[in-house]
């Protein structure tokens, strides 16, 4: 169909109203950066971007970033059943497993999602922002499907969930755009009392499992080296493994060390490997003493040997510490791609 809008046209309003009078296949590229989910408010002009299904005040200057299923306007799903009838299987059983606040948001985002996928061109993308609080919920149904296995502690619908995403994603992408988002979700619903252990090391063991046995020793007489182990204290492996296999797909030789790794011994692992890079792995946030004292070990015994870089979301409210100290830090998984030999000088670890 022809392009009914002109370029360069800047719509102020819901994007909702907008993408329904656009024709179809007529956008070469669409990037959004929707609500997170986050249960916050915040901060916007909410006189400008207030949709009118909201309860806003016009004049009020917090949008909230909160979701009530008693807010989904039924023709959303009305319109999802008829282009997408399984989604509405997939946001019913989020109510069911998670709660109603995620099921709002995946209505309020489902309904603009296929919208942009209809005007979108064959040769098109869509790039969507979003974060860990719905970014498991948001990518694939699997990624639904294996939270509901492990929140019934059905190890076997959980394997073979695992199994099918692997198929589909291959297992390097599984667990940067899956696996990840999930053991996230599935972390915050335990802290919430709303899984068992044995639910969330349903998923978590299994993952594990498979990164050891994906484990390669190959060594590369031209590659360098990069050690990778979890900070003292520190017993969550995944982030770390899969670094570690991420690494190795970008030209490095690899060593993990394992969990609850002192600075000295990696310090003794990376002279007898050459090593020209350290990565060090932090999930669980420590108090702020243990982390003085650990990121002056860092720079004393490790930074005149090597660079190194921190990652994990245990780190972030250090972030400034870090980086001031000399230490790169990220806290996406996908960041790991970035770290190659040809570019690590120029690494950078903006998340």
């Amino acid at each position: 169909m022809e392009q009914n809008f002109r370029d360069n046209a800047l719509f102020v309003g819901d994007n909702l109203d907008v993408l329904r009078g656009m024709n179809s296949e007529t956008v070469d590229l669409i990037a959004t950066d929707p609500p997170f989910n986050t249960k916050r408010n915040r901060a916007g002009t909410a006189g400008q971007y207030a949709d009118k299904w909201r309860w806003l005040d016009p004049n009020a200057d917090r949008l909230p970033d909160q979701w009530m299923w008693n807010e989904v306007h039924p023709v959303w799903l009305e319109q999802i059943g008829d282009q997408e009838p399984a989604l509405v299987q997939v946001i019913e059983a989020t109510r069911k497993t998670h709660d109603d606040g995620i099921a709002a948001f995946l209505c309020f985002m489902a309904v603009r999602l296929l919208e942009m996928k209809r005007v979108l061109k064959p040769t098109g993308n869509i790039f969507l922002h979003c974060d860990h609080n719905a970014n498991g919920y948001l990518r694939i149904p699997q990624a639904r499907d294996l939270i509901r296995a492990a929140r019934r502690g059905d190890q076997a619908a959980v394997d073979r969930t695992i199994a099918l995403i692997i198929h589909q994603r291959g297992f390097d992408e599984a667990l940067t755009d899956v696996f990840f988002p999930v053991l996230q979700t599935i972390g915050e619903i335990w802290h919430q009392g709303r899984i068992s252990i044995t639910g969330e090391q349903s998923v978590s063991r299994t993952i594990q499992r498979l990164l050891v046995h994906s484990h390669q020793h190959h060594h590369h007489p031209n590659h360098p080296y990069a050690l990778i182990a979890c900070v003292p204290n520190d017993f969550h492996e995944i982030g770390a493994m899969s670094a570690a296999r991420l690494l190795r797909a970008n030209g490095w030789n690899t060593t993990y060390l394992g969990p609850d790794v002192n600075v000295d011994v990696v310090r003794l692992a990376c002279r007898r490997r050459h090593g020209k890079l350290v990565l060090l792995s932090c999930a669980v946030e420590p108090p702020s003493s243990d982390m003085k004292n650990l990121i002056d070990d860092i720079v004393r015994q490790l930074l005149p040997l090597t660079k190194v870089v921190m990652g994990g979301r245990g780190a972030d409210v250090y972030r400034d510490w870090l980086e001031r100290r000399g230490i790169r830090y990220i806290v996406e998984i996908n960041r790991v791609k970035a770290i190659t030999p040809r570019l690590l000088g120029r690494f950078n670890t903006a998340s």
